[in-house]
């Protein structure tokens, strides 16, 4: 019953797991955790719009794992974050931060290995930071 509602087999091996298969048993875990209706909609959401940028950067994460994700995939990721005019840098790390969990939960929970997770770290908000950031792109 429960493969059936949630697309994926619980017995499949966790390296096995395509990125997408990761994110649903992710969000699945927090759900049974007992994480909040708001704190799960943020997961989706944020999740979401990586699957959906990873597909226009011609990875699949319906067939790729977490070990095809390189470290210039995630820096690409952050840096069209930042050139976004119209998020916040907040909004920006919350995009950053809940990828960071996911690729966390996978390797703390699962033993599934990814990219070093500083070519996506979030962005300083303290305000010399903010002021060095907007004069480079002026």
């Amino acid at each position: 019953m429960y493969e059936r509602k949630c697309g994926y087999s619980l017995m499949a091996d966790a390296k096995s797991w395509s990125l997408i298969e990761l994110a649903a048993r992710y969000y699945d875990h927090k759900k049974y955790d007992g994480c909040s209706p708001s704190f799960l909609s943020s997961v989706m959401r944020h999740i979401q719009h990586f699957m959906v940028w990873l597909k226009k950067q011609d990875f699949d994460p319906d067939h790729n794992k977490t070990n095809d994700l390189t470290s210039v995939i995630l820096a690409s990721y952050r840096q069209m974050l930042a050139e976004n005019s119209t998020i916040s840098i907040v909004t920006a790390n919350h995009y950053i931060g809940h990828i960071r969990m996911l690729l966390n939960w996978g390797w703390r929970m699962h033993g599934i290995s990814h990219p070093p997770i500083g070519s996506i770290s979030q962005f300083s908000t303290k305000k010399r930071a903010m002021a060095a950031n907007n004069a480079e792109t002026l």
